[in-house]
């Protein structure tokens, strides 16, 4: 190997805020440069190691496995580089920063001792910006020593060694040439290393920039040591920079010769559920007979006993039994443990097997869905059967699988948080030291969704570039331009664990969460590349929902209510969903989807799959025509007579990746996993796949005598397909989620949006929305009263209770501790005393008064006012009180609270629509109304409680409202003097007159 060729220490971007390349753009560009081995040593973990090694084989690289590690030293902490050279080394890099992660999550420094006796490895000590060479490049060389003594004691046999940088500036080089010196005396062979973090010199500003980021000091954008220019050096300048030690050159070869470290890759490894795999088919046919029964009865239809016996034979050729027992098993403690689960989630919906065993809820007979679709013998893969569950109890659910099948078999998934275009920009905005008002104003004109990004932002709106100009000049679009997209920060998978039938650390390295979980180092891809199990296991939010609402129907009226059971032909809860009421309804809430329904018009469960399928951005136009096909407007057409039974039931649309499975095995003859290959050809695109699946397609075609023109017009139709079909396994599904939300809020529309405000208790804009719907809908909505009870929204008689924990600033624990406290206490007095025994704070009821929560007790200034002069005093009796002591002086007297109105407050509904997100005094106001129209009175009602700052309008005399403001004038009203009052508190206006319309 030619002397400058082997480079041994090298960051990629998951060196988080070091490195500013991927993984395999290092291996590309070694590669170009004719770098011949690599070593990837990334900080504090192994992240990037497998694609790193999978491109850097791809480009006739030798890679090495190796790990910057923080490090106890008899100096302080420090890094070291470790190596490894072959399949036993890389197993030692596994434990050791697994080991490192969960000693300190916060900070993952491990113990030099836990390399003594590993095999496999080798240490470079001493690189620049190391304590280690500080130390020596001061001339403290006694201590050094010391600490050298250490590394000696710790490292494998030969395997120790001085790391050297290159030198810039006579300064540097000085430094460096004192550390030469320090290890030839010490005897430790010095290895060449470039420290490369990045490729190119216009890489440099934003490599400064992450350092700044990472830093807390004010000038770390200027004086960041560890860059220097050219980042990855070529073999020749590599020669150039360590002239003057070449034995450390042939030291960097000689170690990257011996390295015979091969990329880890294995056949797929399933759990084990029973002690060997005929056991476990065994018990999974045993249990899918059980489970037939229980679904079909006892003479189920030959259709089933086939399809079930199909299914099984398969699973068992593939070795997938214990997989299936291991998801069932956890859906039976779900259910035992009244966690909420979904029906279904994506291709798993289409397997009989997995609904006998109660995995699904959908019966894919009924439906028409295709098994191949979810497992295809063609195509040996993981299965993947998604699991969704109450968003509230998934770390239950982790913790069982845990203790069933053992901790250190268990983990979640990692996956990088990136900087995003508002991130990117007021980070860069940072470290260029804009000021503040310039980049709040900069990144507010950056929408807030997922998926916006910075560069398509400034290409579709000219505005927002010319504005940022203005705003911080070019510089700052570059830099936000580069940080955007790079990994910022470790996160956990929404979603994926891994289970493994053997302990984990041996096959991924490990990190452990500030909260104790343990999760993967490697990603959900390299997982699955390593055979390794991913279940899926979403916490959603709607089944925290439906949960909330089954326990409201079940404490207001004694009745146990089964989402499962609900008749999915209910005209109450079609017509709700046919007039576009579907606020709160699992994927039909946004207002295109409403529109979409209302032209639908859906009578069955059928119309809801078709409209989840096809209601997404690539299908505009299949929708147009479904709909014209739906109305009667156009007639279905099909290409070929023998589609009708396929397409039926869309109209001569196709809109379903299973429809496509069918007319390939229909048309052309093909089996149905050679259709489902050709599905995944068309789904990912793939020229070559399809130009052979096209000949395929066709050939079958003729040999069934269907004429050519026939056959390119059925053809081009699935090409068309490939940009929005959509799999109705998980349409399927989610329409039965769609429909029991539906049918929920449809037959129990209390405790439906008393659930829905719990879910959306912290979002106010949402809150207020549905707080406003339920005024429409005529149910009484009732202020939070400590006195109540009431810690969350619940039903109370034919109205729902606003709940104390949905204030601002106050939270489930100190709602507890206030309902508790009010709950014996008679007076305001009282309820201090028992509310700082139970650990509420000053701060917590005050907001509670200046909410209304606590007007059982007196009006809101007096309260306020006792609270000033008493809390503390009620603090310290409460203390006494818990400790039982005793005081030798009388305990001093809280005040009486005066009975009159003199010092009562005015209600700020300001305050209170900042607090509850809704003004709920403006319900309680008495209101004269010219005439006698009751109907009247209660509109206006209505509608001083929505929409603060729209509704109503106030206008001087003489003055007409904002164009669409008020579409229809309903009333004058002459108002009180109170009423006038806060009235012109929340909308600021000093006119006399009201004007009142119907809400749009």
């Amino acid at each position: 190997m030619e002397l400058g060729a082997a480079v041994l220490h090298a960051h990629s971007w998951f060196s988080l805020l070091q490195g500013v390349v991927s993984p395999q753009r290092l291996a590309e560009t070694a590669a170009t440069r004719g770098i011949q081995s690599m070593a990837l040593t990334d900080t504090d973990g192994l992240w990037g190691i497998y694609p790193f090694a999978q491109q850097a084989v791809r480009c006739g690289i030798q890679p090495i496995a190796g790990l910057q590690w923080r490090v106890h030293t008899l100096l302080g902490v420090d890094r070291v580089l470790l190596l490894a050279l072959n399949e036993t080394g890389y197993r030692t890099l596994l434990s050791i920063t697994s080991r490192s992660w969960k000693q300190d999550p916060q900070c993952p420094v491990g113990e030099a001792v836990w390399i003594a006796g590993a095999a496999g490895v080798v240490l470079l000590i001493g690189g620049r910006g190391t304590v280690l060479f500080e130390t020596v490049a001061r001339g403290s060389m006694e201590v050094a020593r010391v600490t050298l003594d250490q590394w000696r004691a710790c490292a494998p046999q030969g395997g120790l060694f001085g790391e050297l940088n290159p030198a810039y500036g006579a300064g540097e080089q000085r430094r460096v040439r004192r550390w030469a010196a320090f290890c030839q005396e010490a005897g430790i062979p010095l290895v060449a290393t470039a420290d490369a973090t990045l490729l190119r010199r216009d890489e440099l500003q934003v490599s400064r920039a992450l350092a700044a980021i990472d830093s807390p000091a004010e000038n770390a954008m200027d004086g960041y040591p560890r860059i220097v220019p050219g980042g990855l050096p070529h073999p020749q300048a590599m020669q150039r920079l360590f002239a003057e030690r070449p034995d450390a050159l042939r030291n960097a070869v000689a170690l990257a010769e011996q390295a015979d470290w091969q990329l880890p890759h294995h056949a797929v490894r399933m759990p084990r559920f029973a002690s060997s795999p005929a056991e476990e088919a065994s018990l999974l046919r045993e249990a899918c007979a059980q489970g037939v029964q229980a679904r079909y009865g006892l003479q189920p239809p030959e259709q089933v006993t086939q399809r079930l016996n199909y299914e099984l034979s398969i699973i068992v050729q593939m070795g997938f039994c214990g997989y299936f027992l291991i998801v069932a098993d956890v859906i039976h403690f779900c259910r035992q443990a009244g966690i909420a689960v979904g029906p279904g989630r994506g291709s798993a919906a289409g397997s009989l097997v997995a609904y006998v065993l109660g995995i699904t809820q959908i019966d894919p007979l009924a439906y028409n869905l295709l098994f191949e679709r979810f497992l295809n013998p063609e195509r040996v893969s993981l299965p993947d059967i998604d699991v969704d569950l109450s968003d509230r109890r998934r770390d239950e659910v982790i913790a069982y699988i845990q203790q069933r099948y053992g901790p250190e078999k268990v983990a979640q998934i990692v996956t990088f948080g990136t900087f995003g275009a508002r991130q990117a920009l007021r980070d860069a905005g940072r470290v260029l030291h804009l000021p503040s008002q310039a980049i709040d104003a900069g990144a507010g004109r950056i929408p807030r969704r997922s998926g916006v990004s910075l560069h398509g932002l400034l290409q579709s709106q000219g505005g927002l570039r010319e504005a940022l100009l203005r705003l911080g000049g070019q510089s700052w679009i570059d830099l936000a331009l580069q940080l955007e997209g790079l990994p910022r920060h470790l996160s956990v998978h929404a979603a994926g664990i891994v289970l493994a039938p053997m302990p984990l650390v041996e096959e991924t390295p490990l990190w452990w969460t500030p909260d104790g979980r343990q999760v993967t180092q490697y990603p959900m891809e390299v997982l699955e590349q390593l055979g390794l199990l991913k279940i899926d296991f979403l916490g959603l939010r709607t089944l925290s929902l439906i949960e909330d609402c089954i326990a409201e129907v079940s404490r207001t009226m004694g009745t146990r209510i089964v989402p499962e059971h609900f008749p999915t032909d209910d005209e109450a809860t079609y017509a709700l969903i046919a007039e576009g009421d579907t606020d709160g309804v699992f994927q039909l809430e946004s207002e295109g989807m409403r529109q979409f329904l209302r032209q639908l018009k859906p009578v069955s469960l059928a119309d809801l799959v078709a409209a989840l399928a096809l209601f997404r951005p690539g299908p505009s136009e299949q929708i147009d025509r479904f709909l014209r096909v739906r109305q009667g407007v156009e007639s279905p057409h099909y290409p070929h007579p023998a589609l009708e039974p396929i397409l039926r039931e869309t109209g001569g649309v196709l809109v379903y990746q299973e429809q496509v499975m069918q007319i390939a095995a229909q048309m052309a003859g093909f089996r149905m996993g050679e259709a489902d290959l050709l599905r995944r050809a068309i789904g990912h695109k793939d020229a070559a796949a399809l130009a052979q699946q096209a000949e395929r397609f066709q050939n079958g075609a003729r040999a069934q005598g269907i004429p050519e023109a026939q056959i390119q017009a059925i053809w081009e139709l699935i090409l068309r397909f490939a940009n929005y079909g959509f799999n109705k396994a998980h349409a399927t599904a989610y329409a039965q989620l769609s429909y029991q939300t539906a049918y929920l809020k449809a037959h129990w529309p209390a405790a439906f949006y008393a659930a829905l405000c719990n879910s959306f208790a912290r979002d106010k804009g949402r809150l207020q929305q549905y707080l406003t719907r339920v005024l429409r809908l005529g149910l009484p909505l009732f202020p939070p009263r400590a006195k109540s009870g009431a810690v969350h929204f619940r039903v109370e008689g034919e109205g729902i209770r606003y709940g104390l924990a949905a204030i601002k600033g106050v939270g489930r624990q100190q709602a507890e501790a206030v309902v508790a406290a009010a709950a014996e206490s008679a007076d305001f007095p009282a309820f201090l005393r028992a509310a700082a025994g139970q650990g509420v704070s000053a701060h917590t009821i005050e907001i509670l008064i200046k909410s209304g929560s606590l007007d059982d007790f007196g009006d809101r200034q007096t309260l306020l006012d006792s609270l000033l002069l008493s809390y503390h005093e009620a603090s310290l009796e409460a203390q006494e009180e818990r400790g039982g002591q005793l005081s030798l002086f009388e305990p001093p007297q809280l005040p009486k609270l005066p009975s009159s109105s003199d010092h009562s407050r005015p209600i700020d509904l300001r305050e209170e629509t900042v607090l509850l997100g809704f003004p709920f005094s403006a319900l309680q106001l008495v209101l004269t109304v010219h005439g006698s129209d009751v109907r009247t009175q209660k509109q206006l009602q209505t509608m001083l409680a929505t929409h603060p700052g729209h509704m109503p309008v106030l206008l001087r005399r003489g003055e007409e409202p904002a164009e669409g403001a008020l579409p229809t004038r309903v009333g004058e009203v002459s108002l009180s003097g109170e009423l006038w009052e806060m009235l012109k508190q929340l909308y600021g206006s000093d006119g006399v007159q009201l004007q009142i319309g119907r809400g749009r």
